[in-house]
């Protein structure tokens, strides 16, 4: 995440949450607090491709109106207000289909790195795009094992669970959680 710096009408903050199988992305620009079902400054973010969608999530509130996220409070240069409740709000969003969400994970990062403070990457791009580059460690380096798995009916189940046991990666999967 960027340092605190001036916000300006170009600055952004790109969110990311999974659900339904899909990994969905919203801007968040600065806005105005208004009591209401829809973030007010929540945008589909420009130049990422994939399906128009959009989710309802619930966020920190005060008086019944959304609250800036901490990022977007940093680069306004305030300080992160304390919400009183969560409240549902529907946010824009742009779907992503998990086979491509590597690859817009790394351009995000990539764009960010090269947007002198214009695009801020949000604490949810910043989780999904480090838990891609560990699946992606692990499936280069062959770090998976085969595992059987018995249900209480008795069932058999095979499947494939990631080598977890040395200390690097157990340290990378530790900051995950």
């Amino acid at each position: 995440m960027q340092a605190a710096a001036s916000i300006d009408a170009e600055s952004v903050v790109i969110h990311a949450v999974h659900t339904a199988g899909r990994l969905h992305l919203w801007s968040e620009h600065a806005f105005k607090p208004v009591v209401g079902g829809v973030h007010p400054g929540a945008r589909r973010p420009v130049g990422i491709s994939g399906e128009a969608g959009e989710v309802t999530i619930r966020l920190p509130a005060s008086n019944g109106a959304v609250l800036p996220s901490a990022a977007l409070a940093i680069e306004m240069g305030s300080g992160h207000p304390e919400g009183d409740s969560l409240i549902e709000v529907t946010v824009p969003t742009v779907s992503i289909d998990p086979v491509r969400a590597g690859a817009v994970l790394d351009a995000l990062a990539e764009r960010e790195s090269d947007s002198d403070g214009q695009v801020v990457l949000g604490s949810g791009v910043v989780y999904f795009d480090a838990a891609a580059r560990l699946a992606r460690h692990l499936l280069a380096g062959h770090r998976f094992v085969p595992m059987i798995l018995q249900d209480g009916d008795g069932q058999l189940t095979a499947s494939w669970w990631p080598w977890l046991a040395d200390e690097m990666t157990a340290r990378r999967v530790s900051l995950l959680v």
